[in-house]
């Protein structure tokens, strides 16, 4: 079974079990919705009832959470779903899970990293590359930066001159130059 993580908790509310979470999804109560939520190593899973939203901040009950104690314990805990439960998107989307490991090539199909790394810090999507010559690079997930994904066939292609950091460098590679 392949394992998509959709949250985290990071607090608890109350004495009831009530947990904070952060939720990893596109609309933050879907985390809800597909059934039960596990552990990463599946040894727990939680059926979850939305009681207070704020954005991607939740506050969650679970009868698998009794207290406050248990709550406690579950802290900084990643929340999972089986993958094959979520819907599929359309074209031209992509869940960050398909995107890492991507070989990451420029417009001339020169392999420079993998991708390592999806963010999203409330200006859209980033991906992080891993550079095969050393480094690290930080890439807008667009369609002006993201030439093309071909996710069935292992790759996706960039526009170098997008590349917004580098690790090894303090200058942005040139066009078809890799740090």
């Amino acid at each position: 079974m392949k394992m998509v993580c959709v949250g985290m908790i990071i607090g608890v509310k109350g004495i009831k079990g009530l947990v904070r979470v952060k939720s990893y999804m596109a609309d933050p109560l879907d985390i809800a919705s597909y059934g039960p939520v596990l552990t990463q190593d599946g040894a727990q899973q939680f059926q979850f009832k939305v009681v207070e939203a704020a954005g991607d901040r939740l506050v969650l009950s679970s009868p698998q959470i009794p207290d406050r104690t248990y709550a406690e314990t579950l802290k900084g805990t990643s929340l999972f779903l089986d993958a094959s439960l979520l819907p599929d998107l359309p074209e031209e989307e992509f869940y960050h899970k398909d995107l890492m490991g991507l070989c990451v090539k420029d417009d001339t199909h020169k392999a420079l990293g993998k991708v390592s790394g999806v963010f999203n810090f409330g200006a859209g999507d980033f991906i992080e590359i891993t550079l095969i010559e050393g480094g690290v690079a930080t890439l807008p997930f667009t369609q002006t930066s993201v030439i093309e994904v071909r996710v069935d066939e292992g790759y996706l292609m960039i526009n170098v001159e997008d590349l917004l950091f580098s690790t090894s460098h303090s200058q942005k590679p040139k066009k078809g130059e890799v740090h």
